[in-house]
């Protein structure tokens, strides 16, 4: 699981430019001291051996928020430089950031809940991840650290099984990682979706029953909608060029008394081409599905 985290007992200084923001809030706790002001200007006064940083730099410009790194304050150059191993220190960023700006020797977390990938998290200096990429998915806390690009497998034919990794899992570069636990493969070189001939219980991605496999085709995918009386479709994709939206219409998806059924369709490139794949959710907490 996360390493655990000890409660602080000494002062905690805390910075904050705008007074409107520390106002309202207050100082929670008697342990913490909050400097309205500019971080960077006031590091000097602040820094000290061996004191630990936490830094949340702010994403918003006038324009709204922002995830460009040149719009970070304090600026980016002030934030990489608080993770130069000199002390304990953790930045919280949005999950987005390109993996080439993440400097060299830090930690990185990619944190997901419910699926949702929520926040990445830089770390250095001793601390609690040591080094390397890690996806943590909330609520369970289940971690899974990334690998080298040389332990993703090759790409295989597509099994009985799909699996669609977690977003952290993906970002982490734990692709190959999760295979291994799950005896899978990728279904093509680059496409973050699995397939295997089992199916195994994982919280790290959504496992589906793949029920067929058809070609990607609009006139095959429209012969399919009609003959199953499909009403409802889930459309899913990866590696191809197509608003599922559109697609859906272009279907004649329409719900009615004629089509009663429902059904999860998954475009995607496989080694034998583009191929459309109907399947069915496992259910949570049972073999194959999410516990």
């Amino acid at each position: 699981g996360p390493p655990s985290v000890e409660p602080v007992e000494t002062p905690v200084p805390a910075v904050e430019p705008s007074p409107s923001v520390v106002e309202p809030v207050g100082v929670r706790g008697s342990t913490a001291r909050v400097h309205v002001g500019d971080a960077e200007a006031l590091w000097g006064e602040l820094a000290a051996d061996g004191v630990g940083v936490y830094c949340d730099p702010a994403r918003r410009t006038a324009s709204g928020r922002s995830w460009r790194v040149e719009d970070l304050s304090p600026p980016w150059a002030f934030v990489t430089g608080l993770l130069d191993g000199a002390r304990p220190a953790a930045v919280k960023l949005g999950p987005g950031l390109a993996h080439r700006l993440i400097p060299d020797g830090v930690a990185a977390t990619w944190v997901s809940d419910h699926g949702d990938l929520v926040e990445l998290s830089l770390w250095s200096g001793h601390g609690p991840w040591g080094s390397g990429r890690h996806a943590v998915l909330l609520p369970g806390g289940h971690t899974l650290a990334g690998g080298e690009a040389s332990e993703v497998p090759g790409a295989g034919p597509i099994g009985r099984f799909l699996y669609e990794p977690d977003p952290a899992v993906i970002r982490a570069g734990a692709i190959g990682r999760l295979a291994g636990l799950l005896d899978a493969r990728p279904v093509s070189d680059g496409i973050a979706y699995l397939s295997a001939d089992e199916a195994h219980p994982t919280p790290f991605a959504t496992g589906f029953e793949v029920l067929d496999v058809l070609d990607a085709g609009e006139k095959s995918l429209r012969a399919w909608v009609r003959r199953e009386g499909i009403g409802t479709l889930e459309i899913k994709k990866r590696g191809v060029d197509v608003d599922p939206a559109v697609l859906r219409r272009r279907l004649k998806v329409s719900p009615g008394r004629g089509t009663p059924h429902q059904a999860t369709l998954v475009l995607t490139p496989t080694v034998d081409g583009v191929r459309g794949l109907v399947v069915r959710r496992l259910p949570t907490g049972v073999e194959g599905g999410r516990p």
